[in-house]
């Protein structure tokens, strides 16, 4: 038996749907990642007032990031990753805060508090087990 089962269940890890199955849940996917995560640069830098071009960049860099993270989801690097086709895109949450904090420091200032946030977290994430110590009751 191969690797892989033919026709089986499309929520099994290892499963193989068949390709009608297969495509419109991809192009559902493909959509959904492109349209969540076209839209924040082009919202954030329209607001901060940035230019087209920047725009654009901010676009393609939003896209790359996305499909990296997207990838090491699917893929597992050691224990990063779930083997589920997990999108990572940009998150509307934070769009207020970046619009206020871009409307007055500008683009540097958003990149540098991303930069900032991304460290922070990954450090919460390697101490976790000694932080969880401090909220037990």
């Amino acid at each position: 038996m191969s690797k892989y089962q033919k026709n089986v269940s499309m929520f099994d890890i290892d499963g193989r749907p068949p390709i009608l199955k297969c495509l419109p849940l991809s192009m559902q996917h493909i959509l959904a990642m492109i349209v969540g995560t076209v839209t924040v640069p082009i919202v954030v830098g329209g607001a901060v007032g940035v230019s087209p071009t920047q725009i654009t960049l901010l676009v393609q860099y939003a896209l790359i990031i996305a499909g990296i993270s997207t990838l090491i989801q699917l893929y597992p690097i050691g224990n990063i990753g779930s083997r589920l086709p997990i999108i990572f895109g940009v998150g509307f949450t934070y769009v207020p805060t970046l619009v206020a904090v871009g409307g007055n420091y500008g683009l540097a200032s958003i990149l540098g508090a991303q930069l900032i946030g991304g460290v922070a977290t990954v450090l919460i994430g390697i101490f976790i087990k000694k932080i969880r110590n401090f909220f037990r009751i």
